[in-house]
């Protein structure tokens, strides 16, 4: 028999050392994968950045116009405001003017009332019995405007007056107040105080 003969052999793995050429492809794929990280990365940043703009700019172009709408209110509000105020204005010149004449009525009521005891000259009177009877003025009186309670045939009743709702005659010299003044005709006043003294 033979006998075998085991040769045994060493085995020495030997670590090669790369070259500069075989580091820098290493590198390379490394960097590579890394870069596409990179890539996805920044396409996820900038995809949330610009969903978030397009948020922003619908928002922002909603309460643009949620203002516009207000803006357009007020202004309707305000156009009513003012026509509103004209008119409330123009009510309150009428109550004005509604006011003083009631006021001025009141006024006139009240003298009336004070002065209706009190006897006044009207400014009618007529020159002697036969004479017509003539306004100041000189204009003749009609008697449909009303008629004249006592025309007495005596001279001295030459004037007419007026007490409340009566009308009368009366001398021309006696004291009365006048509805109108005016100035006195030195001659007509020496012939009243003539007449005065009979």
């Amino acid at each position: 028999m033979t006998s075998e003969e085991v040769t045994y052999a060493d085995l020495k793995f030997m670590k090669l050392e790369k070259t500069p050429d075989q580091k820098f492809q290493t590198s390379r794929v490394k960097d590579c994968s890394s870069l596409s990280s990179c890539w996805r990365l920044a396409t996820v940043v900038l995809g949330i950045f610009c969903l978030t703009s397009v948020v922003a700019a619908v928002v922002l172009a909603a309460r643009f116009t949620l203002v516009c709408h207000l803006e357009h209110e007020r202004d309707e509000n305000f156009t009513l405001q003012k026509a509103l105020m004209e008119s409330l204005n123009q009510q309150l010149e009428l109550l004005q003017a509604q006011n003083l004449n009631l006021t001025e009525t009141a006024f006139t009521m009240q003298s009336l009332q004070f002065y209706s005891s009190y006897s006044f000259w009207i400014g009618l009177s007529r020159n002697g019995t036969e004479g017509p009877w003539l306004w100041e003025d000189g204009s003749s009186f009609s008697p449909d405007l009303f008629q004249i309670q006592r025309a007495s045939t005596t001279p001295f009743l030459d004037c007419v007056w007026l007490q409340g709702a009566n009308i009368d005659t009366a001398r021309c010299g006696e004291y009365k107040f006048y509805i109108c003044e005016k100035v006195v005709d030195p001659l007509v006043a020496e012939q009243v105080s003539y007449l005065d003294m009979d």
